[in-house]
């Protein structure tokens, strides 16, 4: 979907496929190109590993990534982000599961599951702490 700014809009693939098109989208990178971690997940259940040992797994996916990108993840307790363009996380606690949604500044830019959002009635307001992405220094 084309955004308001000119950029493109990754939307959600499938259920709790949010992450990865937000990614996308913040990124402006097409969302095949976003490590998928449900495939990760999968194998590594069918592999018996313990969920911490999973989600590691699965991070160190995505950090690897973001590394051959230039990039580097940059978590942000307090929200709205000093970035320009973020992911907002809406933490469990908030709704059912997590749901990101694209921010700028302090405004919502694009949520890549918007039937998400109305059916669980989130907003902006519910997100708990967020994501951006900087260089890596000295690459």
């Amino acid at each position: 979907m084309l955004l308001g700014d000119g950029t493109i809009g990754y939307y959600s693939r499938r259920d709790g496929d949010c992450w990865l098109a937000a990614v996308a989208t913040c990124l402006q990178v097409p969302i095949g190109l976003v490590p998928d971690a449900h495939p990760l997940i999968n194998a590594g259940l069918r592999a018996g590993m313990a969920p911490d040992e999973i989600n590691r797994w699965a991070q160190q996916q995505m950090e690897a990534w973001l590394r051959r990108l230039g990039l580097q993840r940059v978590r942000h307790a307090t929200v709205p982000a000093p970035e320009r363009r973020w992911i907002g996380v809406i933490p469990d606690g908030s709704v059912k599961f997590r749901h990101c949604l694209v921010m700028c500044e302090g405004e919502l830019l694009f949520d890549p599951s918007p039937e998400v959002s109305r059916v669980l009635e989130v907003s902006p307001a519910d997100i708990g702490h967020g994501f951006s992405f900087q260089s890596v220094e000295g690459e």
